[in-house]
């Protein structure tokens, strides 16, 4: 009788933990949808950023220039827990799945990315960990990645 009472036990503890597990996992659905629809808010807000910045910056005479842009697509969001970013380019600029990347700050290559996921304006990368070794430099939003064509990444794969 004992065992009987010991299983029922038991077995009312599973239920209960199955429900905490079910919530759980509608929380984190939850948050999730939460942290896409912020993320999609920030490009939203970084867009109109850049639009007014370049209205402030336009020139006022026509002998003024403005300077070009530095090159690569501009990273966006970074998450180093899960070592990935997401860049300000995607089908549009012909940015495919596979495609590798040299993630620049000033100009200096600090590290490499390559592209897991895409959209029409949007692209998620991996950031390639070995790549960053030595450089002392972890990527951020605000960085820009160079986008390799597929011949150049296999023919300047000498690098770290």
């Amino acid at each position: 009788m004992r065992s009987d009472s010991s299983e029922t036990f038991h077995e009312l503890r599973i239920q209960e933990l199955q429900v905490v597990v079910r919530a759980l996992r509608a929380e984190n659905r939850q948050l999730q949808d939460q942290n896409d629809l912020l993320a999609r808010e920030l490009i939203e807000l970084r867009r109109r950023f850049e639009e007014l910045s370049i209205k402030q910056a336009e020139p006022h005479s026509d002998e003024e220039e403005l300077e070009p842009p530095p090159p690569g697509q501009e990273i966006l969001y970074v998450n180093p827990n899960w070592h990935y970013l997401l860049v300000g380019a995607g089908t549009a600029q012909n940015l495919q799945i596979g495609r590798e990347g040299r993630i620049l700050r000033e100009n200096a290559e600090i590290g490499r990315a390559r592209i897991t996921a895409t959209k029409e304006q949007q692209s998620v990368a991996d950031i390639l960990l070995d790549s960053l070794e030595g450089r002392g430099q972890y990527p951020r939003a605000g960085d820009r990645i160079l986008f390799l064509s597929p011949s150049q990444e296999t023919l300047n794969d000498d690098s770290p």
